[in-house]
């Protein structure tokens, strides 16, 4: 298995605009099944969250890597790990250098680190794009590996093609319709304000919340 460096992987998501604009961003790489893949997830986001943690203002960001790090993953021994993250200094272009921050993160950074954080779906699009949105993850492709993960140990892969997809990801959203957890949420934003209509309400937190409700 023969790993993308995260300078390559950004220059391409850069000089590539059709294929920067698929995912809005230089994606996470996942390594599971002997390949890397790309990861249509940000499964740190939760620990740097509860760590509180900024990016250094040396980080380089842009339209392709708007978040200013990427992480490696990889699925082993029914786990979902950290392998490395990454952010990127000085100019974009043959002298950008990459810089680990696992040692800013985790007090033991000694990876594999089980992202027991991490509860959610991770979302692997496989083949050639079907139908391009130009919106972030919104992007068809013809197939998808789908992970639901509980505090990092997973409960269920799904290999899907993408009307497979599309109906898993209604279902789990009509399920989630039910729950306490969509009407707490729904009346906070819906007090919140700004949505021309419940239909625009309700498409905001379909698209916003899916790596949560796919994984429920």
């Amino acid at each position: 298995m023969v790993r993308i460096p995260a300078i390559f992987a950004l220059c391409l998501a850069l000089l590539l605009p059709a294929a920067a604009h698929a995912t809005a961003q230089a994606p996470d790489r996942i390594t599971f099944d002997g390949e890397e893949h790309s990861l249509h997830n940000n499964p740190l986001w939760p620990h740097l969250d509860r760590i509180e943690w900024t990016l250094p203002e040396e980080a380089v960001t842009n339209s392709a890597l708007w978040r200013g790090y990427v992480a490696y993953w990889e699925i082993a021994d029914g786990e979902l790990r950290l392998l490395d993250a990454k952010i990127f200094t000085g100019d974009f272009g043959p002298r950008m250098k990459e810089r680990s921050i696992l040692r800013k993160l985790f007090r033991r950074p000694r990876p594999p680190i089980l992202a027991d954080w991490y509860s959610g779906a991770l979302v692997v699009p496989q083949g050639k794009v079907v139908e391009y949105v130009h919106m972030g993850y919104e992007s068809v492709y013809e197939r998808y590996v789908v992970f639901r993960i509980a505090e990092g140990k997973v409960l269920e892969r799904l290999d899907l093609s993408h009307e497979e997809f599309a109906r898993f990801k209604e279902a789990k959203f009509e399920a989630f319709r039910q729950t306490d957890e969509f009407r707490t949420l729904y009346e906070e934003r819906r007090a919140k304000g700004g949505y021309a209509s419940e239909e625009s309400l309700l498409e905001a937190i379909r698209r916003g919340y899916a790596e949560r409700y796919m994984g429920l």
